[in-house]
């Protein structure tokens, strides 16, 4: 966190328009979560880095695809952008495989963070659900 807001370059202001609207929580639940995140295995990001790593860089090529709910909205969201008459389709293209690549690498890093928080070790799901496409798209937007 502290290097995306030395940067200074709108990227941590993205993610953080993407942040769900929270409920007021208790102090003594947010006293309790903040317990459980020091006791978790998240010391560090390079270890989630590592973790990323070793999964899809050793041993056969893992695959992700988008679930049928994300598909949808990311035709949606593909027929919505048509280019104009007259406007170049291969700038369009380009943004087209950057919004699935921006879904595969937000879907790995959210689910290894998730695991590392609460603390389990389990397979990243190879579907990308609707809620990480429509990130992806409102990241890339």
């Amino acid at each position: 966190m502290p290097r995306l807001v030395d940067n200074n370059n709108g990227l941590l202001d993205r993610f953080l328009i993407l942040l769900p609207a929270t409920a007021p929580v208790a102090l003594s639940t947010r006293m309790d979560n903040s317990k459980s995140l020091r006791n978790s295995n998240l010391s560090s990001f390079d270890r989630i880095y590592d973790k990323i790593y070793a999964k899809h860089n050793t041993g056969d090529q893992v695959q992700y695809s988008l679930s049928h709910e994300a598909l949808d909205v990311y035709v949606r969201h593909m027929g919505e952008n048509i280019p104009q008459e007259g406007a170049a389709r291969a700038a369009n293209s380009k943004d087209d495989k950057n919004i699935t690549r921006l879904a595969a690498v937000m879907h790995v890093l959210f689910s290894v963070m998730n695991q590392a928080l609460n603390q389990r070790n389990d397979d990243i799901p190879k579907k990308i659900p609707t809620s990480t496409m429509n990130a992806a798209i409102a990241l890339s937007s």
